[in-house]
């Protein structure tokens, strides 16, 4: 009886969808991640983020946004659509798939359960949807997904053009030649600046402003610095009697920690002389002064030995 071999196609029906966190970058081999469609290619260099909730008469839609592109997934958009699940929407893409482009609809991991997929559309492939459905909701729908788009498409990009490297030399001379006129310290017209322009570092500066921050720099109104020579010098004092304290004691804890080795290692050296007592008998002496003198001289002799071959 001949076998059947297993299928690797996927069943688009069958992408499972529980719910979404937040995606980042996915670790899966490049190629195409639907392979019962020629569409649906997969770039591993986007980034799946959760956004801030949605709501379509009532019903609370969690999107995900990618390429500056707003999409859900099928499970979102059968809840939308008033589905009872995603195999709903599914099927819908499955009988007309070939309307559908790579930017309206992708497969995607699914990052709650390994080696599953969740099918996500984007806003127009979400209204395409629509339009193939046939639940009462999908007209209001389609005019509301219509109505995002209309926003998106109507923000109007701005580019953020900053300033040239030479811009950039030109702000730090007028600042430099400003604090050498005014005797100001350099860094409290940058942060003017930056308060005034709202920029975190001048050569995040835009370029239209540029002419602006060198009337700005030429022409703010900033206090000269009183003349704090003999406080500087005070702490300069400060500074130089505290290292001077802090090296003396350094060197004094030098000093002990020498002395603490020179002990120790005299206390080593001493332990053949213990042993060569311990092995003699006791005997009585009948001068014990005498022989107390005799052997102090002894160890001294000794240790000065030892520390000469030593």
């Amino acid at each position: 009886m001949r076998r059947n071999k297993p299928s690797n196609r996927t069943n688009n029906s069958a992408c499972l969808d529980t719910g979404f966190e937040p995606f980042t970058a996915l670790n899966t081999p490049h190629g195409q991640i639907d392979r019962t469609r020629k569409k649906g290619k997969f770039n591993h260099s986007k980034r799946y983020i959760k956004m801030k909730a949605l709501t379509f008469q009532n019903i609370t839609l969690t999107p995900i946004k990618t390429d500056s592109q707003i999409w859900l997934t099928s499970g979102e958009l059968a809840k939308a659509l008033n589905y009872a699940d995603q195999s709903s929407v599914n099927k819908i893409y499955d009988r007309n798939a070939d309307e559908f482009s790579d930017s309206m609809t992708a497969l995607i991991p699914n990052p709650q359960m390994k080696n599953a997929k969740i099918r996500i559309f984007s806003l127009r492939g979400c209204h395409l949807v629509a339009m193939l459905s046939k639940t009462k909701i999908a007209k209001a729908f389609r005019q509301w997904v219509l109505d995002i788009l209309d926003k998106e498409v109507g923000q109007p990009k701005i580019e953020r053009i900053t300033i040239s490297i030479e811009q950039q030399q030109a702000i730090r001379q007028a600042i430099a030649q400003r604090c050498k006129d005014n005797s100001l310290h350099y860094q409290t017209i940058y942060t003017a600046m930056y308060e005034h322009f709202d920029i975190p570092r001048y050569n995040e500066l835009l370029a239209i402003d540029f002419d602006k921050a060198i009337n700005f720099i030429n022409t703010i109104n900033i206090a000269p610095q009183q003349d704090n020579s003999e406080y500087n010098a005070k702490w300069r004092m400060v500074g130089l009697l505290e290292y001077n304290r802090i090296s003396h004691e350094m060197r004094e804890i030098g000093q002990l920690i020498n002395e603490i080795n020179n002990r120790f290692h005299r206390l080593t050296k001493s332990t053949g002389l213990v042993y060569d007592a311990l092995n003699e008998q006791r005997i009585p002496t009948t001068d014990p002064k005498q022989r107390m003198v005799e052997a102090k001289t002894l160890i001294e002799h000794n240790h000065a030995l030892k520390a000469r071959y030593h």
